[in-house]
């Protein structure tokens, strides 16, 4: 297969939302283009700007903030999910992510959990700690939600 109808696809891959450089080696293998052909693409878009892993990991951790926040555990494996290295992720979370940005985003997620459970439950708190727990919280931030609510 051309290496011009290759990168045809990848762009066209490329058009619905970012992506990282090992999505769109796997859907170019998935086409079954040759390993050649695939460095090749990536390189050329990589060079036209329209792959950026770094990008990638600021636009990923700047849209979960806003729309399905996540904690600095979940952000992490999410872009690990998505082939990102890992001290690639860990910068820019460090840089994206600040501890008081984590802190407001549970903050906000108790609130709108606590508006749903009932006010006298006996095991709200263990019900925010799950919660969080799954969306990739850290302990500590956890832990100082907890005390929040029960001051």
């Amino acid at each position: 297969m051309s290496l011009e109808k290759a990168k045809y696809q990848a762009i066209k891959f490329l058009a619905y939302r970012p992506r990282t450089v090992q999505e769109v080696r796997n859907y170019l293998q998935k086409k079954l283009y040759n390993p050649e052909v695939i460095i090749e693409v990536i390189d050329y878009l990589k060079e036209q700007s329209y792959l950026d892993d770094n990008k990638f990991c600021e636009l990923w951790i700047e849209n979960r903030s806003r729309f399905k926040p996540r904690g600095k555990n979940g952000l992490f494996f999410e872009l690990k999910g998505k082939g990102i290295d890992s001290s690639l992720i860990e910068e820019a979370i460090s840089q994206n992510y600040p501890p008081e940005k984590e802190l407001e985003i549970a903050k906000d997620l108790v609130d709108q959990k606590l508006m749903m459970l009932y006010s006298n439950s006996p095991n709200a708190n263990e019900k925010i700690m799950a919660y969080l727990y799954r969306r990739g919280f850290t302990i500590s931030i956890i832990q100082k939600i907890i005390s929040e609510i029960k001051q």
